[in-house]
């Protein structure tokens, strides 16, 4: 079932919507306003839930709607230009998890954000860095992409919680926005957690912040086998990368031209490579 509506008003739904025994798929959006989810929600068949800039009371999610869904694998929650609720999100069944949060000005007023999912094995997160994440547990993680944004809301966010709840991860996608806003922690006293099983990490960079931490990644990731590097052509960072654990390395968006080889002689250590 999918419903996709539009209005200012309270939409009440139908009590039987959220006690149906045989729906598997339920899209929900958007900018609807759900008020107290109904109690006693049942939805035993229901895998796969997506919710698109949905307003509901605070906590409903987590408390009462997903424990209504016992195997539920896929969640996506997206609220765009709008406060994101839940601050939240735990579940022991859910798979696959996508949270799309775009609404800056509230951050401040946002107590943090947790993850308890131990069975999760692929998250999708994009949000402004927040004051904290108190809870992320996700020892099951096999596949995280991250696309955490940097706010003068709040100049030193917390990202340990996070940062070390993913650390069991096996392939790591950063985006710039990532990679900016972890270099600045670094800086202000985060410490990176070994990353014990990463064998994969995407890192694209585009100031002198980013490429600093990509060094340090490698070092704290003593299993790394493949490597992909974006934005070669705006590599800004002194030194060699030490990639001597690397097995696999690739250079995404280059064209090739004299500075992009000088930068890539740079991270080899003045070593070409064929290809």
């Amino acid at each position: 079932m999918s419903l996709d509506l539009w209005t200012t008003c309270e939409v009440f739904l139908p009590c039987a919507l959220f006690t149906n025994k045989t729906l598997v798929k339920l899209t929900l959006g958007s900018h609807i306003d759900l008020g107290n989810i109904p109690p006693g929600v049942s939805l035993p068949a229901l895998k796969s839930l997506l919710i698109n800039t949905i307003f509901f009371t605070y906590g409903d999610l987590c408390n009462v709607l997903l424990p209504g869904c016992p195997i539920l694998e896929e969640l996506s929650v997206r609220h765009v230009n709008c406060e994101g609720i839940p601050f939240c999100i735990s579940s022991r069944s859910i798979k696959k998890l996508t949270v799309y949060y775009n609404f800056e000005t509230v951050i401040t007023d946002m107590p943090g954000m947790s993850f308890d999912a131990p069975n999760l094995v692929s998250l999708d997160y994009s949000d402004y860095a927040l004051e904290e994440y108190p809870q992320v547990d996700l020892e099951s993680l096999v596949q995280a992409r991250l696309d955490i944004k940097y706010s003068k809301l709040i100049k030193r966010p917390d990202m340990s919680g996070l940062i070390n709840g993913i650390s069991n991860v096996h392939t790591l996608i950063l985006t710039p926005a990532s990679a900016d806003v972890i270099s600045r922690c670094v800086k202000h006293g985060l410490s990176l957690p070994v990353f014990k099983n990463l064998v994969g990490l995407s890192f694209w960079g585009d100031n002198k912040r980013c490429w600093k931490l990509l060094p340090y990644l490698i070092k704290q990731s003593p299993k790394l086998y493949t490597l992909i590097i974006h934005g070669l052509d705006d590599y800004t960072c002194d030194g060699t990368m030490h990639l001597v654990k690397v097995n696999v390395l690739h250079v995404l968006g280059c064209g090739g031209t004299a500075r992009e080889l000088e930068h890539l002689m740079s991270i080899l250590g003045g070593v070409m490579v064929d290809d």
